[in-house]
């Protein structure tokens, strides 16, 4: 929770939870949207799989603790955040294909030149 605009968006949607909850169902549609961002709420509910001797440990095991990651993709297919690496492999490819010619061509010259001269 490092950005205020978060943090904001947090408080709003507390404070509107609370008061749609005591007035009724409130119309979603009647409300501006404040921000063309939408915001996510996820609850992750998870238990460790593990078995172990410790009778206590097996009673109240350990929290699970989870990275969560949400990163917006580019349609529907590809993460956002790998853009940059995906187009570095690309250009790496390509300039590697693009020498991997001229290497090519100037071995097969080179051998093509031993043969002449050997004859």
């Amino acid at each position: 929770m490092e950005t205020p605009e978060l943090i904001q968006g947090l408080a709003l949607f507390a404070e509107e939870t609370v008061v749609s909850q005591g007035l009724g169902d409130i119309d979603d549609g009647n409300r501006p949207m404040k921000s063309p961002q939408s915001l996510l709420f996820l609850r992750v509910s998870g238990a460790a799989d593990y078995f172990t001797l410790q009778n206590d440990l097996m009673d109240v095991p350990r929290p699970v603790k989870i990275d969560l990651i949400l990163d917006p993709f580019l349609l529907n297919v590809f993460p956002r955040s790998l853009v940059p690496t995906a187009l570095y492999v690309v250009g790496i490819a390509i300039s590697g294909w693009l020498i991997s010619g001229f290497v090519w061509q100037w071995l097969s010259s080179s051998i093509i030149m031993q043969k002449t001269h050997a004859e």
